[in-house]
């Protein structure tokens, strides 16, 4: 089993004898399910704000999109914070 982030090309040898499978984001629902069973402790209505922004985020053009995982860490943050909601004031804790 091979896995790529699309950084390097893969050669044409091994590409001609591959199946290629392609994961997408998940959908609002299943991120905020996800976040809700990886984030303890936190409040329930920072879940669905969370796959909302990251839903968001994925539709700029960035060079890399942020993944489940690096919600899971800005929930954290978030519950450190002791923010329990994303907040305009909160943009450069985020962003970053």
């Amino acid at each position: 089993m091979l896995t790529s982030n699309e950084v390097r090309r893969i050669g044409d040898p091994l590409r001609r004898r591959s199946l290629y499978l392609r994961f997408e984001h998940p959908t609002i629902e299943r991120e905020t399910r996800i976040l809700e069973k990886r984030t303890a402790g936190t409040h329930p209505e920072l879940h669905g704000q969370l796959a909302g922004f990251a839903q968001a985020l994925r539709g700029y053009t960035l060079e890399k999109p942020p993944s489940i995982a690096e919600m899971l860490d800005l929930a954290e943050a978030l519950n450190i914070l002791g923010a329990h909601e994303i907040r305009a004031d909160l943009r450069d804790v985020l962003l970053p």
